[in-house]
């Protein structure tokens, strides 16, 4: 009978090493695909509400320009009440994202932030508005 090499008798411990990092390998695909679909899912609509947020105010701070600056009382009537839409859209847009905020890195400490910074804008344009 032939002898076998030296190595022939550690083939188990090949193997289950072989078994223990395919399972390793197997593992962090899994987790790194459900990080992805959590990015997709989540943290992208997130990203485009915060994008949209700050559009909204963009156009709510202009109609107030628009609104000091007007000649008529029609133009000032059409200021505020696109101003009142777009604040109405923030607010929504507010609830949409205090809704979907997950709980990782202090990330409703951060948005009571914004909206008390976001509240402190409305309260000064209106008051910029009454002085018109």
């Amino acid at each position: 009978m032939p002898s076998l090499p030296a190595w022939a008798c550690c083939w188990p411990f090949f193997s289950l090493l072989g078994a223990l990092l395919t399972a390793w390998t197997i593992r962090e695909i899994n987790e790194l695909r459900d990080e992805t679909r959590r990015s997709a899912d989540v943290l992208t609509p997130q990203m485009l509400r915060t994008a949209e947020m700050e559009l909204t105010l963009t156009r709510i701070s202009l109609q107030a320009g628009h609104a000091i600056l007007s000649r008529t009382t029609d133009e000032l009537q059409g200021a505020v009440g696109e101003i009142g839409r777009q604040a109405k859209r923030l607010d929504e847009l507010s609830s949409e994202f205090e809704s979907a905020i997950s709980t990782e890195r202090n990330s409703r400490d951060e948005f009571t932030l914004l909206f008390t910074s976001i509240q402190t804008m409305q309260q000064i344009n209106k008051h910029l508005l009454s002085l018109t």
